[in-house]
């Protein structure tokens, strides 16, 4: 579509808070890049089609904080789900849906669902449904699709603009996913 990218791709280059960032803090990086508390949680909704690996979340699963118990915000059928079927063993490189199984390759408000459920996976998930500052905001998402989807889309497009490269920089690919 015209937009500018790098020529090379490092995750180290990747500006993103880490998945157990704090919810004041994520407000606060979102809000530094010029997005309302709002369209935070709405582009963490983006976790709806997302996943991670067993290594990020088995302390979670297993040793909550030194206590050799999982985290107690946690469904606790969840857990067992997850710690005897998807990380056992310590199987790090297992990979865990952030969404319901049924919808992980669907952008919807499940996510949204599932974090009422305590079924967050990653911590900033779990938080957003207890803090005080997005809890109300996850309970509207979770009740209305149409309403997520909007915003969605909006935010989406918003973080588009962010770091637009111009001029001489980047490139336009032909393939996006080499550079030309």
């Amino acid at each position: 579509m015209g937009r500018r990218d790098g020529l090379v791709g490092l995750s180290s280059n990747v500006d993103l808070p880490a998945p157990d960032v704090s919810v004041p803090n994520a407000l606060k990086y979102y809000g530094n890049q010029g997005f309302s508390t709002l369209e935070t949680v709405v582009l963490l909704g983006g976790h709806t089609v997302g996943v991670t690996h067993c290594s990020v979340i088995k302390d979670r699963l297993f040793n909550f904080r030194g206590t050799q118990k999982p985290d107690p915000s946690l469904n606790a059928f969840y857990v067992f789900f997850l710690g005897n079927f998807i990380c056992q063993n310590n199987n790090d490189d297992m990979f865990v849906f952030l969404d319901s199984p049924s919808s992980v390759v669907t952008v919807d408000n499940s996510y949204y669902k599932m974090l009422l459920e305590g079924k967050g996976i990653l911590p900033i998930d779990n938080e957003l449904a207890f803090d005080p500052n997005t809890a109300n905001i996850v309970k509207t998402l979770a009740g209305n699709n149409g309403y997520f989807l909007d915003l969605f889309g909006k935010a989406i497009v918003k973080m588009g603009m962010l770091g637009v490269f111009t001029g001489n920089q980047g490139q336009i690919r032909h393939v996006c996913w080499e550079t030309n």
